[in-house]
């Protein structure tokens, strides 16, 4: 079967705009833009951006719905997070005067900590994933878009004012549901027949509907992220949007395979991201604010390329530094000796409840 390289593209896509909403709201360029020239322009941009996390799950979705699940990429994941957030934490001690004993554990027990949250909630998912995906293999059309719509109606309005402890999205059950979707989409094609026009005109327009009510939220007093959360039911919609019209983007081999690599570094830049580097981001581009709002999204969005960038060739550096050193081949052996004691000791359970039995 022919490589979607517009799912890489939409991989790309979605961890370039979890950049570019950290540098929208923890850079300070979205603070006290109530009633200023930014607001509209730069929460236009945040609301576009919002739907990185869903579309990330919903990739996952697509591409592991019909496979076996592969736990030895899960405890990749776990290794590639804890060598970026130890790594920075402590390349930065040089050059960073307020680094505490606080921040080094908070960085060397990353993978515990709400820091990376989508870290633990996407290790949540993939545990689940198993028995999502003999679910969606196994149950008819009809039952698996029942149960589908069902949890989505669920999560998108008990879930969003958190009557169904979603955590406004920040959690492996909404990540699950996004899974599922994206499972969907894989196996039934629902929206094959939308033209790619109207489902990416849908992605523009809705953030301008919801940003008319960030304004009045923020007349009555609240912060405008009370409209906007992963499961808010616009978002979601605006998710699926956006990922379906870039997954049917067709590219040569030449340049998909090129798209394809790129892809592949995004989750070590999404973590390098989430390192140390997103506490000292902290309000450093509130100068922004002083241009008018084209500048404004000039400026943000040419430091959220760069930044981008640069954390895609620091991946890209990793990979062939473990590849060469032999680290790559540690790691696999690490973990088939973990999997294999693991596999003992479920057998060894299994027989010793058979002969109670």
């Amino acid at each position: 079967m022919r490589r979607e390289y517009g799912v890489d593209l939409a991989r790309i896509v979605a961890i370039f705009m979890v950049f570019l909403i950290h540098n929208l709201w923890n850079g300070g360029v979205l603070e006290e833009t109530y009633k200023s020239r930014a607001f509209f322009s730069m929460w236009y941009i945040e609301n576009l951006g919002i739907v990185a996390v869903n579309m990330f799950a919903m990739i996952t979705g697509y591409l592991m719905a019909t496979r076996k699940i592969n736990y030895e990429r899960l405890f990749n994941v776990v290794v590639q997070t804890m060598f970026w957030s130890i790594f920075i934490v402590f390349a930065c001690i040089p050059f960073v005067e307020k680094i505490t004993l606080g921040n080094i554990l908070e960085n060397v027990l990353s993978i515990f900590s709400v820091r990376y949250w989508y870290v633990n909630a996407y290790i949540g998912m993939l545990l689940m994933a198993p028995f999502l995906n003999k679910g969606m293999q196994h149950l008819s059309e009809l039952y698996l878009t029942k149960l589908i719509v069902g949890f989505l109606i669920v999560a998108c309005t008990l879930g969003y004012v958190d009557g169904w402890f979603l955590l406004s999205g920040y959690s492996s059950f909404w990540l699950a549901i996004m899974y599922m979707v994206g499972g969907y989409l894989k196996i039934y094609k629902p929206l094959q027949k939308i033209q790619t026009k109207y489902l990416m005109t849908l992605f523009f327009v809705m953030p301008v509907a919801y940003l008319v009510g960030e304004f009045y939220v923020s007349e009555m007093g609240y912060g405008p992220l009370r409209i906007i959360s992963y499961n808010s039911p616009w978002v979601f919609v605006q998710s699926v949007a956006l990922f379906e019209s870039i997954r049917r983007f067709k590219l040569p081999d030449s340049k998909g395979r090129f798209v394809a690599g790129l892809g592949s570094l995004t989750f070590g830049a999404y973590i390098i991201n989430g390192s140390y580097l997103y506490d000292l981001l902290k309000n450093q581009l509130e100068w922004v604010k002083s241009y008018n709002p084209v500048q404004q999204l000039l400026w943000v969005l040419g430091i959220t390329t760069i930044m981008f960038l640069g954390a895609l060739v620091m991946e890209f550096t990793r990979m062939q530094l473990f590849k060469r050193c032999g680290i790559d081949k540690l790691i696999h052996s690490v973990f088939v000796g973990i999997e294999n004691r693991f596999h003992k000791l479920v057998i060894l359970f299994v027989r010793q409840r058979d002969a109670e039995l």
